[in-house]
């Protein structure tokens, strides 16, 4: 079973108007966790060099071999034992995910792929968009299928989502669209909840670095 991902994106200078590198690989689910990270298993699927990757394009052209093996399961022969290829997810850091999805960006409105909470934007050092704790409906891939279609209806996007994307062929959106536990946890979150937590014991922040 082969885990789609898409690796963050590199940029060869501070400036935005730079050319950056993008890529994607590919995991193989079913190895043991031990070695399923090891770069000698990782699969190389595309690398681009440039101001603005089209995800759909390299999608397309790489997965065109692919492409009747997964949507009719077909097997493969391989030295007399049949191989049953299936995505099983995909994951990626927010950037990526927009662009490999066709959907708005995470601080755009509607920019949760999860759910129908619009956003909210605050002044606070420059626009920041929050998401408060408030009930909203979940997105089902049913919900998310309408979407499209409205979307491509208008060609505008329509609540979040801005066109059909390749992997919907294959992947269930957004259920089988991995939430980025790096990122959300471990990029400075973790570090600013134990000085929230800390601080007014210490009556200082901590300096630290995880």
């Amino acid at each position: 079973m082969l885990k789609f991902k898409s690796s963050d994106i590199s940029s060869f200078s501070k400036s935005t108007n730079k050319n950056k590198v993008y890529a994607c690989m590919a995991q193989i689910a079913e190895l043991p966790p031990q070695i399923r990270s090891s770069s000698r298993n990782i699969i190389s699927c595309f690398f681009f060099i440039g101001f603005n990757a089209c995800f759909d394009f390299f999608f397309k052209n790489y997965m065109e071999e692919l492409y009747d093996i997964l949507k009719e399961k077909k097997q493969i022969d391989i030295e007399t034992d049949l191989y049953s290829i299936e995505l099983a997810a995909f994951f990626s850091d927010s950037p990526a995910r927009a662009k490999a999805l066709n959907i708005v960006q995470f601080n755009g409105e509607f920019g949760c792929l999860h759910c129908f909470h619009p956003g909210e934007n605050i002044l606070s050092k420059g626009n920041k968009r929050i998401f408060t704790n408030d009930n909203y409906q979940i997105k089902s891939n049913e919900a998310y299928l309408e979407l499209v279609e409205e979307a491509e209806k208008l060609n505008f996007p329509f609540l979040g989502v801005k066109k059909r994307c390749i992997l919907s062929d294959f992947l269930m959106i957004p259920n089988q669209i991995i939430l980025d536990y790096l990122h959300l946890t471990f990029e400075g979150v973790v570090k600013r909840l134990i000085n929230i937590w800390f601080e007014k014991f210490l009556g200082k922040k901590l300096n630290f670095s995880l």
